[in-house]
């Protein structure tokens, strides 16, 4: 599902990649990086200062490039690669949730129960709203 969601913000961000603008390019090409990176590295719980010098820019650039491009700052993109590894793993898996927690890299699986609670009510409401809106006008 992830995969998914990073196939289409790659996507979105090759096509955005049109525009003469060199700013939204740089953007563009940070952040197409910045994704790779996060593939790679979701597990090691790493910093955003740590994914900025793997990356050659600044913290700051990688937060503007994040945010003009895919609308969220780069430890929510982070945070919902983690997560959504976590829901694979919890509905495919026998792992207890403290051993999945663990192995995504945080530590206290509290905050992570609350992480996943949180992030499913946001979507569900956010469903929700699409539907009704949906059914309003088709």
């Amino acid at each position: 599902m992830m995969s998914h969601h990073l196939g289409s913000l790659l996507l979105h961000l090759w096509r955005a990649s049109g525009s003469d603008s060199t700013v939204k390019s740089t953007s563009i090409t940070t952040v197409q990086r910045f994704s790779q990176y996060i593939e790679l590295h979701y597990r090691d719980n790493l910093s955003i200062e740590v994914f900025a010098k793997l990356l050659g820019v600044t913290r700051a650039h990688l937060h503007d490039a994040c945010h003009r491009s895919a609308h969220r700052t780069p430890l929510k993109l982070v945070l919902d690669r983690r997560l959504e590894e976590a829901r694979l793993r919890l509905a495919n898996t026998e792992f207890p949730v403290e051993q999945i927690a663990y192995r995504l890299g945080f530590s206290r699986s509290r905050l992570f129960q609350s992480l996943l609670q949180t992030t499913d009510r946001h979507r569900a409401g956010r469903l929700s709203t699409d539907r009704r809106h949906g059914a309003l006008t088709g």
